[in-house]
């Protein structure tokens, strides 16, 4: 059976409040205006009488009237009795030049000159009428997933691209989330800057440091950029690690012009089906990326999209008074104190400010956000009592670290599940049973029992602290030793993330001290991943990672018929990656000494 079928068939299983629920839906998000359900009862499927069942004010203050029905007979003379109502200004108190259109929605069929005699009836009026039947409906929710999933409990696609108000509702889901419902403040300049890139460039690229608000910020560019720019259609990319192929095709595959936000694109490991779509506009499609990345991994994603036509954009972090803004008309905090508490702790990261703000008002207490590390302890109290209050408290939390360091878990590969549960200390069974707990307290989210991921990015790196830095659950150097090199780009990710909000010296030397563990280990067996180890973790190795280099610029010497080109974009990719790893120096003592040893191998 189609998806086409399937959709018409639950349809007809609808009754008339859960049909009018669901269009009503439909309708907020293809009509720019106010709409009011006024045939709807509030809080169940139930329905009443009001002329229209729902009514639309437009932004050009304009009306349209929309009238349900799930009758299986009848339908001509039911739509006929409607619009005489709706025509009635005694029923709706509208005078009928103020009725832009009609809109009748039924779970049947109209037959031609049923939709001819109808039609009539309102033409006079210069009214517009549109009858919507059970197969242009059926088309119409074909092409919004998340309607047919709420609605229906069809999926037609793995839920990831979404509308932006979808979006904000899947991301404020996350169990103690930091919302995306705050007004934005101080970010006009960069508004103006990046609607101006949307206009000019492929892909419009927000860097910024964890927290700064880049996510908010593309949110209010998209909503702004949609106002002037109706023929765009608008989406956002939440990842959760399942294939996107299915889901691109399904929303960009007609010609049309798109612009789709991608969070955190650094997370991402999809992205080359979705540049993809930049080159397809002999075939009429008119694509174009927003997106936002970590600074630190901001080089990465640059030398990835180097070909494409892309503009970077620098967030920086709030200054106080915007904090002080912040807290004032949001959270109507007005003491001095804790303002001023707020804006020390936070550093102009406006996610810390939301938690500080948060925070103070749930303990009222300036004891309760102290520091960066109390504040967030504090705000996740609750999921550490649920950690401790569990008698396998051990085990779950071990299971969640890990889950916390993968970010993204593919629950059909046995193999790495059984690494996992090693890791964890756990039999498979045990693991798989933590794993849905953990689901159960909304900590995990599991997306149709096939990948699993945390369901907040800052929960997820508190998680990771708890367990190897709070409690030494888990040794750093059991994690990086089974998965370095496969997954070293979220391993670099997990620290940069860690570190940004638990830099303490005692954290770092941990970190330091399991890293030269591993490098022992692999120097010991002459391991073919040394190399890339030292490049990866240089900075816990910052001697052996220079003298590795001297060495090697000492044998490549010695080779006669060696030449290195100074054209460095000619290069190869393991002298790029020397010279990258030296430049890192550039902000430790050893400046001096790297310098020297860029140019021996120049």
């Amino acid at each position: 059976m189609s998806k086409l079928n399937e959709i018409q068939n639950k349809i007809h299983e609808l009754n008339g409040g859960e049909f009018q629920k669901m269009m009503d839906v439909y309708f907020s998000k293809i009509i720019n205006g106010e709409v009011y359900s006024i045939g709807s009862v509030i809080g169940n499927n139930n329905t009443k009488t009001g002329t229209p069942d729902t009514l639309i004010k437009t932004v050009e203050n304009k009306y349209i009237f929309i009238e349900y029905t799930v009758q299986k007979s009848n339908l001509y003379k039911k739509f006929e009795d409607d619009l005489e109502k709706c025509l009635d200004k005694s029923k709706t108190n509208i005078p009928i030049n103020e009725i832009e259109k009609i809109i009748c929605c039924c779970t049947g069929r109209l037959s031609t000159e049923e939709i001819s005699k109808l039609t009539t009836k309102v033409s006079s009026y210069n009214i517009r009428l549109e009858l919507l039947t059970i197969d242009s409906i059926s088309f119409k929710i074909f092409d919004f997933p998340s309607i047919a999933s709420d609605f229906l409990n069809i999926t037609l696609d793995t839920e990831q691209i979404l509308d932006i108000d979808d979006f904000v509702k899947a991301y404020n889901r996350g169990k103690l989330a930091t919302t995306l419902n705050t007004a934005l403040y101080a970010r006009e300049s960069e508004i103006d800057l990046i609607i101006e890139s949307i206009n000019r460039s492929q892909i419009t690229i927000l860097s910024g440091k964890p927290g700064v608000g880049k996510t908010r910020l593309a949110l209010e560019c998209l909503r702004r950029y949609k106002e002037n720019n109706l023929e765009y259609e608008i989406k956002c990319l939440r990842n959760n690690g399942q294939n996107l192929y299915s889901d691109l095709k399904l929303h960009f595959s007609n010609p049309g012009k798109y612009l789709l936000f991608i969070d955190d694109v650094n997370q991402l490991t999809q992205l080359n089906l979705i540049l993809d779509y930049l080159g397809l506009e002999e075939e009429g499609i008119d694509f174009r990326l927003i997106v936002s990345v970590r600074e630190y991994a901001e080089r990465k994603i640059l030398e990835k999209i180097s070909k494409l036509n892309n503009h970077l954009i620098k967030i920086d972090i709030l200054q106080d008074k915007d904090i002080e803004t912040l807290c004032k008309e949001e959270y109507d905090i007005k003491n001095h104190l804790y303002i001023e508490r707020i804006c020390k702790i936070s550093k102009g990261n406006a996610r810390l400010a939301i938690m500080a703000c948060e925070t103070a008002i749930r303990e009222n207490t300036l004891e309760s956000i102290a520091n960066v590390t109390e504040l967030v302890e504090e705000y996740y109290k609750g999921i550490k009592k649920d950690f401790e209050s569990e008698l396998e408290n051990s085990g779950l939390l071990r299971t969640a670290a890990i889950y916390s360091f993968l970010t993204v878990v593919n629950l059909k590969d046995d193999e790495n599940l059984i690494l996992m549960a090693q890791l964890a200390n756990l039999e498979k069974n045990d693991f798989l049973r933590m794993t849905e707990k953990l689901h159960s307290m909304e900590i995990l989210d599991i997306y149709e029992g096939e990948v699993a991921k945390v369901s907040d990015q800052i929960l997820s790196t508190y998680i990771f602290y708890l367990a190897i830095f709070d409690k030494n659950l888990l040794k750093y150097s059991e994690l990086i030793g089974i998965y370095f090199p496969k997954l070293k780009n979220r391993i670099i990710e997990n620290l940069n993330g860690v570190f940004s909000y638990y830099y303490q010296k005692e954290n770092y030397e941990l970190i330091k001290e399991e890293i030269i563990k591993v490098y022992h280990d692999l120097k010991e067996k002459s391991d073919d991943k040394l190399e890339d180890f030292l490049y990866t973790f240089w900075f816990a190795l910052e001697v052996e990672t220079l003298v590795y280099i001297q060495e090697d610029i000492d044998q490549l010497s010695k080779e006669e018929d060696n030449q290195i080109n100074y054209d460095i974009s000619k290069q190869n990719s393991n002298t790029s990656e020397t010279l990258s790893t030296l430049s890192n120096f550039s902000q430790t003592e050893y400046y001096n000494e790297s310098l020297e040893l860029i140019m021996n191998y120049l």
